[in-house]
């Protein structure tokens, strides 16, 4: 018996539209990346989860943050990621963080939000508070 399968429909230059999609993203996603990265001072991180030694997206002297975004209206972030990022940054003595992209949300709310740990903020906000660096 022979099985049937559904031809590939293909897209520009002969690649899987599937493939273009996921190139497109991946491309967009870099792009924001970078623009974040000009944004809040930090090394953009090439080849971001990609190899083991490649860790988090963006880097700085005191933090290591990881990016997520989402065209809708919610994100889901889970623990696994909460605790690799956090992993991470402690083995490079930084403090661990994620940005976080919502891009459907109301225009008098912010697109973009940053989380760290909640102990990490306090010492922050302390430091601030002592006029201390």
């Amino acid at each position: 018996m022979v099985e049937f399968k559904p031809r590939e429909r293909k897209g520009i230059r002969g690649t899987s539209l599937g493939s273009q999609k996921a190139r497109t993203r991946k491309a967009q996603e870099n792009e924001r990346e970078k623009d974040l990265g000009n944004r809040l001072h930090m090394q953009v991180q090439p080849a971001s989860g990609a190899m083991a030694a490649h860790k988090g997206d963006l880097r700085d002297d005191s933090f290591l943050f990881d990016s997520k975004s989402s065209a809708s209206s919610s994100i889901v972030i889970t623990g696994q990621e909460l605790s690799k990022i956090s992993r991470e940054a402690n083995g490079e003595r930084r403090i661990p963080g994620l940005v976080v992209t919502i891009k459907e949300i109301p225009s008098t709310t912010p697109r973009e939000w940053i989380m760290i740990p909640l102990d990490d903020f306090m010492a922050i906000k302390e430091q601030l508070a002592n006029g201390t660096p």
